[in-house]
This record gives C-alpha cells, sequence and structure tokens, in this order.
C-alpha cells in the first residue's frame, strides 16, 4: 500500500446497477416500460377515433322521413312483384 493510499477506504467492485452494462440494462428496461405505455394509449386513442368516427356517421346519416320510407317499401313491393 503507498503512503498517499492511507485513509482511503479500499476500491469495491461496482454492483450490477453501477457498473455501465446494469446502467444500460436499465435504461433499455425503463425505455422498454415507456414504450408499451405509449403503444396502449395509442391503441386506447385509436379506439376513441373509430368510436367517435362511427358516432360522425350515425348523426350525419340522413334518415328518411317515414312518407319516404313507405314509399320506398311500396316500390319495393312492386319491383318484387314483376320480378316474381
Amino acid at each position: 500500500m503507498a503512503d498517499s493510499d492511507v485513509g482511503v477506504p479500499p476500491k469495491k467492485r461496482p454492483a450490477e446497477g453501477d457498473s455501465p452494462g446494469g446502467t444500460l440494462r436499465s435504461y433499455l428496461k425503463r425505455g422498454e416500460a415507456f414504450i408499451d405505455e405509449i403503444l396502449r394509449h395509442n391503441e386506447s386513442l385509436r379506439l376513441r377515433v373509430v368510436q367517435l368516427e362511427s358516432q360522425l356517421f350515425m348523426e350525419n346519416t340522413p334518415v328518411p322521413p317515414p312518407a319516404a320510407a313507405h314509399e320506398l317499401r311500396v316500390v319495393f313491393q312492386q319491383l318484387h312483384r314483376e320480378h316474381d
């Protein structure tokens, strides 16, 4: 031991999390968890967009008045009879 080492604790082997490889693995695991969270959130947002688009389509689809619906039934029945 050199005189300059007096009072200095001996160097310990770094723990797994303290080593460069352990630190990198820790960052990669955190990054993977973050990406998984983003993908789950993206999926829920995508499903919400589909719901809203469907709702918008239903609200913008014109509903024929009862008279028009009756007229269409009559025409359909006439065409069906002509076809038979």
